[in-house]
């Protein structure tokens, strides 16, 4: 799942924290962690608009921002998860390196 689906997937998953399944599969802790800082960076700039309705339609932003403290307040509203992704490089004692992107 790549763009706009995984965009909702990753939505829907920080908006429902009892789910376990989304789809017939399975969220795993780094996902539900994905989407969890997906949709603080997503929702960022309403959050510190203090838009009387925000906090009665995200109800679940304060949650998140008790767990894992404020976006920046800088931070921008991203378009996709892509955005928010980063490269990991492991150099391995062999030389060989892994890299994997989050």
């Amino acid at each position: 799942i790549s763009g706009p689906a995984l965009d909702m997937r990753l939505l829907v998953i920080a908006m429902l924290p009892h789910v376990h399944k989304l789809n017939g599969t399975n969220i795993s802790d780094t996902e539900r962690l994905q989407a969890d800082i997906f949709y603080l960076k997503y929702f960022s700039l309403q959050y510190f608009a203090q838009e009387a309705s925000f906090k009665t339609i995200h109800n679940r932003y304060e949650d998140l921002v008790k767990e894992y403290g404020e976006p920046a307040k800088a931070a921008p509203k991203i378009s996709s998860i892509k955005e928010n992704s980063i490269v990991v490089k492991i150099a391995k004692p062999d030389g060989k390196e892994i890299e994997k992107s989050c």
